[in-house]
């Protein structure tokens, strides 16, 4: 988390995730439950391992109109970079999502 903060700054807000109800037997005796760190002016959630608070999860938000975070979040412009087979050259080259 100290990495996020100091590579972001500090979160517009945190909560715990809500455990699933129907694994909570199986989570008996941990007494943690990971956690969110939420940047809402860059449209970002991060979700945090609560044992070794590494990052589990990203969530990119898009601030679709129907959506019932509409509003509470800045779009979150972003770029998904796929890699591909080497070229003909042997060369690696990556193209951006739905090109």
């Amino acid at each position: 988390p100290q990495d996020v903060v100091g590579f972001l700054g500090k979160p517009s807000g945190t909560m715990q995730k809500r455990i699933d109800k129907l694994r909570i037997h199986a989570l008996q005796g941990t007494g943690c439950a990971h956690y969110f760190f939420n940047y809402n002016e860059l449209g970002i959630d991060i979700l945090f391992d609560a044992n070794r608070h590494s990052i589990r999860k990203l969530v990119l938000h898009t601030n679709c109109p129907a959506h019932v975070d509409f509003n509470d979040y800045c779009k979150c412009n972003f770029d998904l970079r796929m890699p591909v087979r080497a070229g003909a050259d042997g060369a690696a080259q990556s193209r951006a999502a739905g090109e």
